[in-house]
């Protein structure tokens, strides 16, 4: 019986994302969500949303409902974007 369940939000959910969520999503201990900017794209959000809901995993378009109830955030953007998903991610932590 599971007691609590984890909730995890994934920034970004491109290829890694996606792997890490499904695997994560199909454990009894922990909830999934997730943020990826094109949940944002009118050309990709569909799609992006459907991949989401195939794995298991609660698509965010905003940033800041992704993480509100977040005990962990694993960010899995490219190296490129990292700082600045860090810093966009800043903003929404909440102490402790």
């Amino acid at each position: 019986m599971v007691k609590h369940r984890h909730p995890v939000t994934l920034i970004g959910f491109g290829e890694a994302g996606g792997i890490l969520g499904s695997d994560l999503a199909r454990r009894e201990d922990v909830t999934v969500a997730c943020f990826d900017l094109k949940l944002n794209d009118a050309a990709q959000c569909e799609a992006m949303q459907r991949k989401a809901r195939e794995a298991g995993v609660m698509p965010f378009a905003e940033l800041t409902q992704a993480l509100a109830h977040s005990e962990l955030i694993i960010s899995t953007v490219t190296a490129a974007s990292a700082f600045e998903a860090a810093r966009a991610c800043a903003a929404s932590l909440r102490s402790g």
